[in-house]
């Protein structure tokens, strides 16, 4: 009977370090995506905030090194790499804690740094980041850091209609009257990022469960290998 529950434990161990595993390879394909989608415009920002998706991809690696400790640790009975998961999962699960309420403090400052610095690069283009600007307005379908107005404001005198980036057309100088995109460059990447974030959410929940259960499922598969050795 107990060695029957043990197998079925060990069982379990496995598929919850596959799953582990394939929300690993999940991390890093939406962390590639990520790096794709704002890779160009991470000349703008004067913090490094928008390399978040480089760090899904660091992080996405390592849970999948860890799965892989985990599924063979279980599969060999083997206590010492069943421990070393168990240990590295609690840190993992402590880094990405820390990590969300970091992030939930200094949402306000990102916001307003973010904003800053494309209202800076908008000061000095077209000598700075004007490849990078001209992306970002061309992609999200906007223009200025709040709106049109910040060409009017802080752009040189060429570019204070936007320029042709603003309004679809990045071969032009500058925009014409009314044609521009009415929609500022960070609200519009802010609407981007929350379309996302019901599949962010999912995956953040779903790797917590599936870290908590594994811990539990781990700990009582080592407590039952510990057991069975003294036997």
């Amino acid at each position: 009977m107990a060695e029957g529950a043990t197998k079925c434990i060990k069982l379990l161990v496995f598929f919850f370090n596959f799953l582990f595993f394939l929300f690993g390879i999940a991390l890093v394909g939406y962390g590639a995506y990520a790096e794709i989608k704002f890779g160009p415009y991470i000349s703008i920002s004067s913090n490094d905030f928008m390399s978040g998706s480089r760090l899904l991809i660091a992080v996405g690696c390592i849970i999948t090194i860890i799965a892989f400790f985990g599924c063979c640790g279980a599969w060999k009975e083997n206590k010492c790499m069943l421990i070393l998961f168990f240990i590295l999962l609690l840190i993992v699960l402590g880094l990405e804690i820390a990590a969300a309420v970091l992030g939930y403090i200094n949402k306000d400052k990102i916001q307003s740094d973010l904003t800053d610095d494309i209202i800076r690069n908008i000061k000095e283009y077209p000598k700075n980041n004007k490849a990078a600007i001209d992306a970002m307005q061309m992609d999200f379908e906007c223009c200025g850091a709040k709106g049109p107005s910040d060409w009017t404001f802080y752009g040189q005198m060429k570019y204070k209609a936007g320029p042709g980036s603003c309004c679809g057309k990045p071969n032009n100088d500058a925009c014409l009257p009314g044609t521009r995109n009415s929609k500022g460059c960070f609200e519009a990447m802010k609407d981007f990022v929350n379309d996302k974030l019901i599949i962010i959410a999912g995956l953040a929940i779903g790797l917590i469960v599936i870290q908590i259960l594994g811990m539990i499922l781990a700990m009582t598969l080592i407590c039952r290998i510990h057991k069975g050795s003294y036997a």
